[in-house]
């Protein structure tokens, strides 16, 4: 039998590493609960190993927003690291918790290995359910982080988890807690009937795949351009709107049939764009709509918003309705540290109440908008009786670590199989359509060399 630890620390890399290089390993996300589970099962392990473990994946999972909250700030380095060491203690008390307690129950009652596997499967599931949908409850607001949930990875292989179109999250969660259980099963009880029995598994996330008919793009996907453009809140608003014209033209000499082009949330970075109701240098462009992420101040109240000029002309402002802990908005206890780090020059942004409403370009392009951690940290859709296309518009600008970009992509690709509505993805590093099966196709954008700060 293999050495405890050793499990443990296979587990642990089994647990992060899809995360890393998901296109290389995602096949890893099916046995680091094995791996976990065969640990616990030999009972040799102290509750300091438990402990070790759960520091270690939380510390790999956080590590891209801590160096995004340095990123960020100013302050010296014992103060910027001081948000992402109490959120790593603090995510760390959850798998802690899970091990200790699923030994506690095997000490106590020394159940078969049915029964543990049962216990094992059914706590599991509970912790990846907090996990997904209630990690940071704690500060304000009941909701999860989804680049803890190890669905994530499959997104490099999207028709995986086509299930989901027919099984709400937690029922895909619960599946995927099952899946696992049977390797262990497999691994400890080794027989022909137990090989068909995983085998059937296997075949039901691999047989919905079968259903999907490839699909084209839509028409007007071609109309759409990307510009990723950052312009400090320093810039004045007509030097500003001439030098986007001029992007936005150039872009069009390349791509004639260009109609709407999108820059990323916060793309004019801190000018409230809200006092401005025209910008004359956008109004004899070839490209008649362009949508720009920025701010807005009203009554003393800061919000994150996008913009939409027609023909130069402000048409439609939309206001993000969730706010990001400690970066955009303060949790209880944290007025001192928020304040210190991220709010001296500018107030924490308020959600706005306006219900969601859609962006319509004309009878052919209809989008809903969406900004950012609107996307990342909603396990439900704002509106499910609409179909039309979402627009994702995200700011990947601050996390210094490409794996990460890419897992905020392969969130956009998760929600478009989850939510199965198309969605149309825009960042810094991105510009990507998604069908509702999670296949990725490109949208015009500049050249590679393209920030502009």
């Amino acid at each position: 039998m293999i050495n405890s630890r050793l499990l443990l620390l296979i587990s642990a890399i089994a647990y992060t590493l899809p995360f890393v290089a998901p296109f290389h390993f995602w096949w890893l996300t099916f046995l680091f609960p094995s791996f976990l589970f065969l640990a616990l099962h030999q009972n040799r392990l102290l509750w300091t190993d438990y402990l070790i473990w759960s520091l270690a994946i939380s510390t790999v999972h956080l590590f891209p927003l801590g160096n995004a909250i340095i990123q960020m700030t100013s302050a010296p380095i014992y103060v910027q690291l001081l948000p992402t060491i109490l959120l790593i203690m603090y995510v760390t008390l959850y798998p802690f918790g899970l091990l200790i307690g699923i030994t506690t129950l095997f000490h106590r009652f020394k159940p078969t290995l049915f029964a543990k596997l049962l216990i094992w499967t059914v706590s599991l599931w509970l912790y990846l359910l907090t996990v997904d949908y209630a990690l940071f409850w704690i500060f304000g607001r009941v909701e999860g982080y989804v680049f803890m949930n190890p669905l994530l990875p499959l997104t490099a292989v999207p028709s995986l988890l086509m299930l989901i179109h027919w099984l709400i999250m937690p029922f895909m969660l619960l599946l995927y807690c099952i899946t696992t259980s049977m390797i262990s099963w497999f691994l400890l009880r080794r027989s022909i009937a137990n090989t068909m029995l995983l085998f059937l598994v296997i075949v039901v996330w691999i047989a919905p795949s079968l259903l999907i008919h490839s699909t084209q793009p839509p028409a007007w996907l071609n109309q759409v351009g990307h510009l990723p453009m950052i312009l400090p809140e320093t810039m004045p608003a007509e030097r500003g709107s001439v030098l986007i014209a001029y992007e936005v033209q150039q872009l069009a000499m390349q791509h004639p049939d260009l109609r709407l082009v999108i820059m990323p949330e916060s793309a004019w970075n801190g000018l409230p764009l809200n006092t401005i109701t025209e910008l004359p240098s956008l109004k004899d462009l070839s490209v008649s709509h362009v949508i720009i992420g920025s701010f807005s101040l009203q009554d003393q109240i800061h919000y994150n918003s996008l913009y939409w000029f027609k023909r130069g002309q402000r048409a439609g402002q939309f206001d993000k309705c969730h706010a990001v802990p400690f970066i955009e908005r303060i949790p209880w206890g944290g007025q001192l540290l928020c304040t210190k780090l991220f709010f001296k020059k500018s107030d924490p942004i308020c959600p706005t109440k306006k219900p969601r409403s859609p962006l319509i370009i004309d009878d052919s392009i209809t989008l809903i908008p969406y900004i950012c951690s609107e996307l990342f940290m909603n396990n439900n859709i704002y509106d499910p009786a609409s179909m039309h296309p979402i627009l994702a518009a995200c700011n990947d600008w601050w996390f210094g670590l490409s794996y990460f970009r890419q897992l905020m992509l392969m969130v956009a690709q998760l929600r478009a199989i989850q939510w199965n509505r198309p969605i149309l993805y825009i960042s810094f590093y991105y510009a990507q359509y998604i069908d509702p099966y999670g296949i990725i196709h490109p949208i015009t954008t500049t050249t590679n060399d393209r920030f502009l700060k």
